[in-house]
């Protein structure tokens, strides 16, 4: 049986879309960067969305023996009968309530869903006819299983509740070692549940191995991977899975649930839910929490979407805290791209931002940005003239990359 993760994105001109898999023969070409992990059994890659189309449609047609009895979990929105086409109990379920402002689902009515859903399909597509969307907990005796999960809300319920304030969003970006991190899914990783996901895919050393993985997409889809073992009951920890949502569609969990999260698992679709207390692995860093960014820089604190977050298509964040330039560790989709490249901010189509990679950047990290990141931000925000940028006073802004 083979089992793999993917965590759906629709660019085509970055790799927003990840794959994990295990215990597979299957060949990962065409990807931007690939890793391997816990000895070689265990491999993740990124990819553009045609790319990863073009990849999983060989696979089915040159190795339909890996595929004949495989477990995929997606992240990626599941009809039981085709693509959704109207919103879901389980995205209101994993909106609201606890859930609400620490994971927030996008309901298939939202503007960003359509690229989703069709991105997923097209995935979908590419696998062949002998696949079976799982809604219900049941598999075939044959074929490819296909399971829909939300990493945000999987990683956030491996983890202690927080308050909102020291959970990131896209326009308050939190420091972590170093690092401004603006998504969600994360910024749970970082702060621990990385390592419940490793647990459940490796042992020893391998797990430290894949605790350190940093790369959002591949973050994503190796918790995808891990729940796909715990839904096989392959796990390597024993843990297993459970699902909320109805016969419309599902979210695959893990079912070892801290039990701060008891009232967002009052209604189950499937599965059995077991409470414990998830603090050990919380890495609750004094320094990180004593860094929140500057009050009066939060512009617009409300909750979005998960998918506003921009990390799948061909929007996204970029984070500027110093002066002196753009840094590929606040911003780490910028290393897979072209240098030169223009950037339009969203609220202000006729001003572009060019972005260069520094002589050092292969060590350093860092890309030179015209006009300066301070004459950006006082042009987009209207900030005084002596405005600072640091980890402690950060600033956001929403671009569109240009060709």
């Amino acid at each position: 049986m083979i089992h793999i993760g993917i965590d759906v994105g629709w660019s085509e001109k970055r790799p927003s879309c990840g794959v994990a898999l295990s215990d597979g023969r299957l060949p990962l070409r065409g990807s931007r960067r690939c890793l391997r992990l816990g000895g070689g059994r265990i491999r993740a890659a990124c990819f553009r969305l045609s790319d990863l189309a073009l990849v999983l449609s060989e696979w089915s047609s040159e190795q339909p023996e890996q595929l004949a009895d495989a477990i995929i979990v997606i992240d990626g929105p599941l009809g039981p009968g085709g693509p959704p086409d109207h919103d879901r109990a389980v995205d209101k379920q994993c909106g609201t309530g606890a859930f609400k402002g620490r994971a927030q689902p996008t309901p298939i009515s939202h503007p960003s869903s359509k690229p989703f859903v069709g991105a997923t399909y097209k995935l979908l597509e590419a696998l062949g006819p002998n696949t079976f969307v799982c809604i219900n907990g049941e598999r075939p005796q044959a074929g490819i299983t296909i399971i829909e999960t939300n990493p945000t809300v999987a990683l956030a319920v491996m983890m202690p509740q927080v308050g909102l304030g020291e959970i990131p969003t896209r326009k308050r970006p939190l420091p972590f070692r170093g690092a401004l991190v603006a998504a969600k899914s994360d910024w749970y990783w970082r702060k621990g549940a990385c390592r419940q996901v490793a647990r459940a895919l490796a042992t020893g050393k391998s797990c430290d191995e894949i605790a350190g993985v940093s790369d959002h997409e591949m973050c994503a889809a190796l918790t995808c991977l891990a729940l796909a073992h715990q839904f096989s009951q392959t796990a390597c920890d024993g843990s297993r899975a459970v699902a909320l949502g109805n016969s419309d569609g599902v979210y695959l969990l893990p079912a070892d649930v801290d039990r701060s999260w008891m009232d967002g698992f009052r209604s189950v679709c499937w599965g059995r839910v077991s409470f414990g207390d998830h603090g050990s692995d919380y890495d609750n860093d004094i320094k990180t929490a004593s860094m929140l960014p500057d009050p009066s820089l939060w512009i617009d604190d409300t909750p979005e979407p998960e998918q506003c977050e921009l990390a799948k298509g061909d929007y996204t964040v970029l984070i500027l805290a110093d002066p002196g330039g753009v840094w590929q560790k606040h911003n780490p989709w910028l290393r897979d791209m072209p240098s030169p490249m223009r950037l339009v901010p969203v609220d202000k189509a006729d001003y572009t931002i060019e972005l260069r990679r520094a002589s050092t950047c292969e060590t350093s990290g860092q890309w030179t940005v015209s006009p300066s990141a301070l004459e950006v931000v006082r042009r987009l925000a209207g900030q005084r003239h002596d405005v600072g940028l640091s980890l402690r006073n950060p600033h956001s802004i929403k671009v569109k990359i240009l060709d």
